[in-house]
């Protein structure tokens, strides 16, 4: 699990969207967007819930896959998956009865900021008032180190170039050393630095099945 805590001057929601990208040897992609929990606050003090969201179904059309339910939904592909055993998720057919895992147990962790839970995948950002926000992600690679414990943001940039590392350059020779900003870059349209020389990013081009979101 890793926390980021909330520190001044508060970051804008729209970096908030971003947490945990490219590591040196990780890659963790937010999905395509927050959806509000329905966290309640009481006497004005915070009061975030153990469980937030409700149990939701859906009835596939003849076109629909996983990945375009991953997106409509809010959902991640690798918990639409998990969630539907048995059912193709590039071809569920149609009226099919998809379960929709909108309902999250809130990970057991300091409510600060924003908490990226590794184990299902997703990210928890705790606002004022007991509101909850949360957003599937991707892990990346199978193998590839993913940090946990507790950092800070240190920098944001807009249109980062990607410094492509030696290891996957091995692996696909082809790659150029830097990959400017632009539609042929993983790590999207913003990005921020975490204390430790991490950095998170939205994806935009990695495909959703392999991201987990």
């Amino acid at each position: 699990m890793l926390q980021i805590p909330m520190m001044k001057p508060a970051l804008s929601r729209r970096y908030l969207c971003l947490a945990l990208g490219i590591a040196t040897a990780a890659h963790i992609a937010v999905g395509p967007g927050f959806s509000i929990a329905n966290a309640t606050s009481a006497s004005g003090v915070p009061s975030y819930p153990e469980i937030i969201g409700d149990f939701r179904t859906y009835t596939t059309k003849h076109e629909d896959t996983f990945a375009d339910l991953a997106r409509h939904f809010r959902l991640g592909f690798t918990e639409l998956v998990a969630a539907n055993p048995g059912v193709d998720p590039w071809i569920p057919g149609e009226g099919t009865k998809i379960i929709l895992p909108t309902w999250h147990i809130v990970p057991a962790a300091q409510r600060d900021g924003i908490v990226i839970n590794l184990a299902d995948q997703r990210l928890y950002y705790f606002r004022a008032r007991g509101l909850i926000e949360t957003a599937p992600l991707g892990i990346g690679d199978d193998g590839w180190h993913t940090p946990t414990g507790t950092t800070r943001i240190v920098r944001k940039k807009a249109n980062p170039a990607w410094y492509v590392p030696k290891s996957i350059r091995a692996e696909n020779p082809e790659l150029p050393a830097v990959v400017p900003a632009g539609p042929k870059n993983p790590l999207g349209a913003h990005a921020i630095y975490l204390d430790g020389r991490l950095i998170c990013s939205m994806a935009r081009t990695n495909p959703m099945a392999s991201d987990g979101a």
